[in-house]
């Protein structure tokens, strides 16, 4: 969203803008512009959009009227292309719109990640995305550029005199502002046409310069009002739209630089630095320590409050670094190592700078401190450019994937539960305790049982068995982990009976179908003695002359029996000696 000439011309007269083109700021007055910034000077994108690169013609990069992404984050969804993605990312209504290499621009819904349309283009979807109105605009690697309504309906084509669309594309309501480029960048075009598709003003910048090699940089026109300000081969250059002129021709930079009132910011291959945009005159220049780090083109700053914070890759590819230096005097804040190469533009809600690198990482850095504030691992490489909309962070990466990122959701402790059987148990019996009917909002991970009351885990897992030794009440205590750390615990007592003594006799019956058993359990009769028919076979319950049960013959006595075997016995004795 752009600001306001009122908002511009307030922070205007906070700063103060001398004639000579530097910049002073009292106390009062930096605290002035301080909260005019935070009121929303440096929010180039409302809460739900992100129009195009850096939020908005100014590609100043912030957007602090969306939430701050606080640690713990999570990828809320993840939108499929088939092809590596390179271009910025534009957010409108609800609807996220992108390119990729496979051809085609796409829209998604932002809160479900759902494709909801695409459309081919002659070759790869590179340049863009921008969003303005009902209309989408991209360009590709064949020199077109396609209007598409947001339902994904084809307005009209431009093919330019340009081998590829490859930079992001600026729009206001007057304009629409691209460059093209002609023999992989060594030449190339400025355009500015109108919302239906009109020529305003086409150069490739002949006439505008005495050097030869004199060339606009394929970045992201940035636009105010009719003027356009480009980096070229011979420093950034303002240039009037409707009048098809140059002004002026300030210092070297070859990122598109970031307007913040009539200050540029932008930066080289050696060099932070910032202009006045009344001649290009210096505010500013600031060099970065290492000699083999430079700006890539698509490296531009993104700027909150006073702080111009910039991301920088390196030639050899291995490392980068991000910058926090003070918008008005250029005094270097902070800087933060990442251990790899960088190539898209840091963007900012006002609490965190947003950084994905070439392995696929997205770094949280605090905008105050530069600090570490967390890391998302996404993709395999991040080379296209960022959107910060309504708490949600959009990243294209190289797998072909869009993903958001945000606030992950409070998370719910486990619910532990368990049953035991038996409900009852004896003293050494086998009991089994099961954990199983317990649930989680994501997955429990561990399952630890405490029996001795000492806060060690006696046994782990969702079913486990135990027997006790003792009886009596015993306590069980069962912590439930889940895969975010949250822990909850839940305890139960179960009585432990003493093992009773009994003695069975069992008959079994089966039939065709079932199997049931009967099990007689001995007891004692009403006066606490056993009845004959339960007393051993030689207790003083049974007499001498005492019917026996139905294990003797003939209701014989068990002594009546044991004296006539002894009889028996004797009889054959006796005969075998009278024999001898």
């Amino acid at each position: 969203m752009n600001s306001s000439p009122l908002t511009r011309r307030t922070f205007l007269n906070s700063v103060g803008v001398l004639t000579g083109g530097t910049l002073l700021l009292d106390s009062t007055q930096a605290q002035a512009a301080t909260a005019v910034n935070r009121a929303g000077l440096t929010s180039t994108a409302a809460e739900n959009a992100w129009p195009e690169f850096q939020g908005g013609p100014k590609n100043i990069g912030a957007n602090t009227e969306s939430t701050p992404l606080k640690d713990p984050v999570e990828v809320k969804w993840k939108g499929a292309t088939s092809g590596a993605i390179t271009t910025a990312i534009a957010v409108q209504d609800g609807t996220l719109y992108v390119g990729s290499y496979d051809g085609n621009l796409y829209a998604f819904d932002t809160e479900t990640g759902e494709e909801e349309w695409r459309h081919e283009v002659a070759g790869r979807a590179t340049g863009g995305v921008s969003v303005h109105g009902t209309q989408v605009y991209v360009g590709d690697d064949q020199g077109k550029l396609y209007a598409l309504t947001t339902d994904g309906a084809v307005k009209w084509t431009y093919q330019s005199p340009d081998d590829s669309i490859s930079a992001s594309i600026t729009t206001t309501s007057e304009y629409i502002t691209f460059i093209g480029s002609v023999d992989s960048g060594i030449h190339s075009h400025f355009h500015a046409l109108n919302h239906d598709g009109e020529e305003i003003f086409t150069t490739n910048g002949t006439g505008f310069s005495d050097y030869d090699s004199w060339t606009f940089h394929s970045v992201p026109p940035t636009i105010d009002g009719d003027l356009a300000y480009i980096p070229t081969g011979s420093g950034i250059v303002e240039l009037d739209i409707e009048n098809q002129e140059i002004n002026w021709t300030g210092a070297y930079a070859n990122t598109a630089p970031s307007l913040v009132n009539r200050s540029l910011v932008a930066a080289s291959y050696g060099d932070i630095s910032s202009s006045n945009t009344s001649n290009g005159g210096s505010n500013w220049s600031t060099g970065i320590p290492d000699e083999e780090i430079y700006f890539a083109h698509g490296d531009s700053p993104a700027v909150v409050d006073r702080t111009v914070i910039t991301a920088v890759g390196s030639r050899d590819n291995d490392k980068g670094y991000v910058y926090g230096h003070d918008l008005v005097t250029g005094d270097r804040q902070w800087e933060t190592k990442i251990q790899t190469d960088l190539s898209s533009a840091p963007v900012t809600d006002g609490t965190y700078a947003y950084i994905g690198d070439h392995s696929g990482t997205i770094h949280a850095l605090s905008v105050e401190s530069g600090s570490k504030a967390w890391t998302v691992e996404a993709g395999n490489g991040v080379y296209s450019q960022l959107a910060i909309v309504n708490g949600v962070l959009y990243v294209g990466d190289r797998d072909g994937y869009v993903y958001a990122i945000h606030n992950a959701p409070p998370n719910d402790p486990p619910e532990p539960r368990f049953e035991i059987a038996p409900s009852e148990p004896q003293v050494g019996e086998l009991v089994q305790f099961d954990a199983s009917a317990s649930t989680d909002d994501k997955t429990i991970e561990t399952y630890e049982w405490h029996f001795d009351g000492n806060n060690v885990a006696d046994a782990t897992g969702s079913l486990v068995e135990r027997q006790f030794s003792v009886s009596g009440e015993h306590t069980i205590k069962l912590v439930v982990e889940d895969d975010d750390g949250a822990t909850k615990p839940l305890t139960k007592t179960v009585t432990v009976r003493e093992r009773t003594s009994t003695s069975t006799s069992t008959s079994s019956r089966t039939t065709s179908d079932s199997t049931t058993t009967s099990t007689e359990i001995s007891t004692t009769g009403p006066t606490g003695e056993q009845s004959a028919s339960e007393a051993g076979l030689f207790s003083a319950g049974r007499g001498f002359l005492t019917s026996g049960d139905g294990l003797l013959i003939n209701k014989l006595s068990a002594w009546m029996l044991s004296v006539i075997g002894f009889s028996v016995s004797l009889a054959g004795v006796v005969y075998t000696m009278l024999k001898e």
